[in-house]
């Protein structure tokens, strides 16, 4: 992996967007395994001490956001940059903290999934 391989905040958007394009039909028939795991990157020693700069960029970035989702960091021990405390993936336990990440209606997928489950439920 490349640094250029890193995900920033905007490109998780990004993959989010079409993941809930994708699936959100599956979803809202309760399928799909949570949580969803979006890996944020991983560097070797070699690759963080070639673009450093662009490595802070990428840990500041998600330092400062907030937002849905859990962060997972790892601590990397390296020979020449010692330990370093790494971003390695985003945690989503659900279809709506997915919607919540794109602004869509909070509970949007599980009061569509309950909506469904009512009018089969009253047409049978």
């Amino acid at each position: 992996m490349t640094t250029k391989s890193l995900l920033f905040p905007d490109a998780v958007s990004k993959i989010l967007h079409g993941k809930y394009n994708r699936n959100k039909r599956r979803w809202i028939a309760g399928a799909g395994e949570w949580p969803l795991v979006i890996t944020l990157g991983h560097l070797s020693e070699s690759q963080a001490e070639r673009q450093i700069d662009y490595v802070r960029t990428w840990v500041d970035a998600w330092r400062q956001w907030h937002g849905i989702g859990t962060l997972g960091w790892q601590e990397r021990r390296w020979r020449n940059l010692g330990t370093q405390r790494l971003l390695e993936r985003l945690l989503f336990q659900s279809p709506d903290d997915v919607a919540a990440w794109l602004g869509e209606q909070a509970g949007g997928v599980q009061h569509v999934i309950g909506f469904s489950a009512c009018v089969v439920g009253g047409l049978s």
